[in-house]
């Protein structure tokens, strides 16, 4: 009997995901043919394709994740109005998080959430911002802003679970490049044909997904140490050829945005990166060479504009936010613990600090928003998260050189991540920079690598 009863259930398969695809498709074309007699063609045909790359993606969270970093960064539904209708960011997340763990339950892995110490940071930095909000002075703002935050936190999480190999990790960053490079070069094409925005007395670029001058100005200019430390790392040369064109056109439309944090941000990165490269003396003068060139061929609204940084005189927005600053530290004197409210520095400046007339200017510098917005707790969180990253950064960095005996790519994607995040903390004294995407984006690529040394997945990649 107990023979006949596993020789019955010997060939009884687990459900995989491959058999849950062909029960769908089964369904689908069962409801394709009823729609067929209701639905116009054209109707279909779209559905239909939405469905296959639906499909697509199940089998592939990778393939997801990757269209998830297109959706992130360029912004279709702002660009495409009637995209926004859909919300494809937020689609996006909730279908690869349910794909992730359908995939997970039948591969019969895990999600990693907690396994690297630097999330647990990471997670206390978003506590710090939950605990804000009761005290808030516009609580619905800060709640929309921890929500606007947890949004980057799924896409960490997806980063960690999905990146598993070396192959993954270098395909994910190349398009984050050439995804910037994009930006860059349809920022460029639109300030020649027109579309740009005037302000503080001079033409300036702008992002087509409505990113504003500064913003563009820093996305594009903390991409460049990845060019710097990946190019000579790189072993295909039509990458090293492009990485060099992207570079040209975003130094280009960082200098069209007209923004002196930008400018700043651009030279910190070119300086450090210059400084962990081998051959100083000899990228110096060719440092040198290249800047002189920029500022001749520069045209003179920006040569003035740019001037300005190192001029006695204050212009108007200078002195705008020298008063905001100061605005910011008495902010902070009464509220030293719990802050204004994270994402309501504005609404708190316009509200109890503004004596004239109000004003909702932000706090333009990164270390007095943390502390204006979320007290001591938050800055604690803030900055034990970012000098935990910079550890394991420079821990990861050092171990590799060492397994390798040589500096590899991985080595490199370390070392521009820690080029960026220290141009991040000098150009946050001019902007507030604390809930900006990059500081948790580099610390889910830094927590992947840390997960892929650990589990030997780096060796035939790097």
């Amino acid at each position: 009997m107990e023979h006949l009863q596993e020789t019955a259930f010997s060939d009884v398969r687990p459900i995989t995901s491959r058999n849950i695809v062909y029960i769908f498709i089964v369904l689908l074309s069962i409801v394709f043919g009823i729609l067929n007699f209701i639905v116009p063609s054209h109707y279909l045909a779209a559905i239909l394709i939405m469905a296959v790359a639906a499909v697509i993606l199940f089998l592939h969270p990778f393939a997801g994740l990757l269209v998830y970093q297109f959706i992130i960064i360029i912004q279709p539904g702002v660009i495409f109005p009637s995209l926004g209708l859909l919300h494809l960011e937020r689609l996006m997340a909730i279908f690869l998080i349910i794909s992730l763990i359908i995939n997970i339950r039948l591969r019969r892995g895990r999600l990693i959430i907690t396994d690297h110490k630097l999330l647990l940071f990471m997670m206390f930095f978003i506590l710090s911002m939950l605990i804000t909000i009761p005290v808030s002075y516009w609580p619905a703002q800060s709640l929309e802003n921890v929500i606007e935050f947890l949004k980057n936190f799924a896409f960490i999480l997806l980063i960690i679970n999905i990146l598993k190999t070396g192959r993954r990790l270098r395909i994910f960053v190349w398009e984050y490049l050439l995804l910037i490079g994009y930006m860059a070069a349809s920022s460029l094409l639109a300030y020649k044909t027109g579309n740009v925005v005037e302000a503080q007395g001079i033409i300036r670029a702008h992002g087509l997904a409505g990113t504003d001058p500064n913003t563009l100005s820093a996305t594009l200019g903390l991409s460049l140490p990845f060019h710097f430390m990946l190019f000579r790392l790189e072993k295909k040369k039509y990458l090293k050829a492009l990485s060099v064109f992207i570079v040209i056109i975003t130094v280009y439309t960082i200098i069209l945005t007209g923004s002196r944090s930008g400018f700043l941000g651009l030279g910190t990165a070119v300086i450090l990166s210059w400084w962990f490269l081998p051959g100083r003396f000899i990228r110096l003068f060719l440092l040198l060479t290249a800047g002189f060139a920029v500022i001749v061929l520069m045209p003179s609204q920006y040569q003035e504009r740019y001037a300005s940084i190192f001029s006695r005189e204050r212009d108007a927005s200078s002195q705008e936010r020298i008063e905001v600053w100061k605005k910011g530290i008495r902010m902070f004197y009464d509220h030293p613990f719990l802050g204004v409210g994270t994402g309501a520095f504005g609404t708190a400046n316009a509200e109890d600090y503004s004596e004239d007339r109000k004003s909702y200017l932000k706090a333009h510098n990164l270390y007095i928003q943390a502390a204006a917005e979320l007290g001591i707790v938050g800055l604690a969180a803030f900055f034990s998260y970012v000098g935990a990253m910079l550890y394991y950064i420079r821990k990861y960095r050092k171990y590799i050189v060492d397994k390798f005996r040589k500096k590899t790519w991985s080595w490199g994607l370390l070392t521009a991540m820690q080029i960026s995040t220290l141009a991040l903390l000098v150009v946050g004294m001019f902007g507030h920079s604390l809930y900006r995407s990059n500081w948790f984006f580099y610390g889910a690529l830094t927590m992947a690598m840390g997960l892929l040394l650990r589990n030997n997945r780096l060796e035939e990649e790097v």
